[in-house]
């Protein structure tokens, strides 16, 4: 269980370096429109916040992650009028899917002793 849960601390501190390199690297301006900064405050800002929380709080983080990984494609959708493309998103994200399975499975163990 802890190898999962490892998994995922891993996988999150790689995947926020990786959107934090995007986000602040040397080709980025950072003078986004309206609708580019509601997208950043759900991905990948709310997406690291999350990942910082699962590091104390695994439900919570985990639960604060997909939220809005799920809020950033409702409002890629409704804005633009598309999906986004690729597994990219996703796969970035997949800390938080990790993290939502650790917590699931220590709660089955905890309920079932």
């Amino acid at each position: 269980m802890n190898a999962l849960l490892w998994t995922a601390r891993i996988l999150s501190v790689f995947s926020s370096t990786l959107l934090l390199m995007f986000l602040f690297g040397p080709e980025e301006r950072l003078d986004p429109s309206m609708n580019e900064l509601i997208s950043l405050l759900f991905f990948p800002i709310g997406l690291i916040i999350g990942f910082a929380i699962s590091w104390f709080r695994v439900r919570i983080g985990a639960i604060v992650s997909l939220v809005s990984l799920t809020c950033f494609y409702v409002w890629i959708v409704t804005s633009s009028g598309s999906f986004p493309s690729g597994p990219y998103f996703i796969g970035l994200a997949s800390p938080a899917i990790l993290y939502a399975l650790y917590w699931i499975l220590e709660r089955k163990k905890t309920t079932a002793l």
